[in-house]
């Protein structure tokens, strides 16, 4: 299973003596859900890097079996300061300054997902914590998550899991009259059209800034309820997009009618990521995408999830009554140790694509 290394106390950097700074944290190695902790002993390596890449020298920590929490404390010298502003950077097993997703051209999702901290400010902690990805040909991804208890404001597996697959797809154009894979949707567009998107259920908004900055000529807009807009606002504010693709936000409640601004535009494609896990409300989900494709009757829906409980099989049953079919479909094997009987991994992350047909 992917585990995320997390600030359970954010980083406090403090003047211990004349000479000397000290930097103390509280971090876990959890599931994206905090439902299960790092079960084997783990090299966790913690540098100061500054905003020049100068960096201290780094300090080791381990994690042991069976542990929930670890303590670290970075004590420095004058001479080993790094240039300010820095932050903390924790990674696993001495991984690189950012997380590779994809190795060459196939999907290689790390078992341990690094940590950035804020900058680091004298008596002053932060609340977010920062992760880093490499994709190919697309500037480093960087998505802030917030370390408060709220896994609506977290990165998901099922999320990266999509974004890693959207960046193996061609770009290459082609024409599709009637596109039956993820890759034509992109692709099979006249050229210097944008490609209209709508994520629901955004959280952080790593699937819809992971698209803008792979695709060129494509519109997303990123939506959840409130609480979620400041997260997102500040990564859109990070974001790289590729040439002609932008990125807005928007609230959108499942449980209210599809705001008029969102519901009179066309939409090509709409992308929902691991928002099934909560049974309750997905008829809401069901009928907010049905409300969609009203006015966007070549709607294509992407549906990314880490099947967790029975309950979600409520979704795909909602889905048919609501008269959409699966046209697509593929699974991403996430870092597990267990295999099923037939040799395939134990855990995936499922990817849906869902269309109506055309007598609907």
């Amino acid at each position: 299973m992917v585990h995320y290394i997390r600030f359970l106390k954010t980083p406090l950097f403090s003047k211990k003596a004349e000479g000397h700074m000290l930097v103390n944290a509280l971090i876990t190695v959890t599931t994206d859900l905090g439902d299960d902790f790092f079960p084997s002993p783990l090299l966790i390596r913690a540098t100061i890097i500054s905003s020049e890449d100068h960096q201290n020298t780094p300090v080791n920590f381990f994690w042991g079996n069976g542990m929930r929490q670890l303590g670290i404390s970075i004590d420095m010298k004058r001479s080993s300061y790094p240039e300010w502003p820095a932050e903390l950077r924790l990674s696993a097993n001495g991984a690189d300054l950012a997380d590779n997703l994809v190795e060459q051209t196939s999907i290689d999702i790390p078992e341990i997902i690094s940590a950035w901290s804020e900058s680091l400010k004298t008596g002053v902690t932060g609340y977010r914590i920062q992760r880093r990805f490499v994709l190919p040909l697309s500037p480093t991804l960087t998505i802030w998550e917030e370390t408060r208890e709220s896994i609506a404001r977290h990165i998901w597996d099922a999320g990266i899991a999509l974004v890693s697959y959207l960046a193996t797809l061609p770009q290459v154009p082609f024409k599709s009259e009637s596109p039956s894979s993820l890759a034509e949707i992109l692709c099979a567009r006249p050229s210097q059209q944008q490609l209209k998107v709508l994520e629901l259920g955004s959280g952080c908004g790593i699937v819809g800034i992971g698209l803008a900055q792979i695709l060129p000529d494509c519109q997303i807009l990123l939506t959840d309820l409130p609480e979620a807009m400041e997260i997102l606002g500040c990564n859109i504010s990070e974001a790289k997009a590729a040439s002609n693709s932008t990125l807005e936000k928007r609230v959108l409640d499942w449980g209210e009618s599809v705001p008029e601004a969102i519901a009179e535009v066309q939409y090509d494609l709409v992308l929902v990521s691991d928002c099934t896990y909560n049974y309750e409300t997905i008829p809401a989900l069901v009928r907010t995408l049905s409300a969609m494709w009203i006015k966007s009757p070549n709607l294509s829906i992407v549906v990314s999830l880490k099947a967790r409980h029975f309950s979600e099989a409520t979704f795909f049953s909602m889905m048919s009554n609501a008269e959409f079919i699966i046209q697509d479909h593929v699974t991403i094997p996430v870092p597990d140790g267990q295999r099923n009987d037939d040799g395939r991994p134990h855990k995936v992350v499922d990817i849906y694509l869902y269309q109506k047909t055309s007598d609907s």
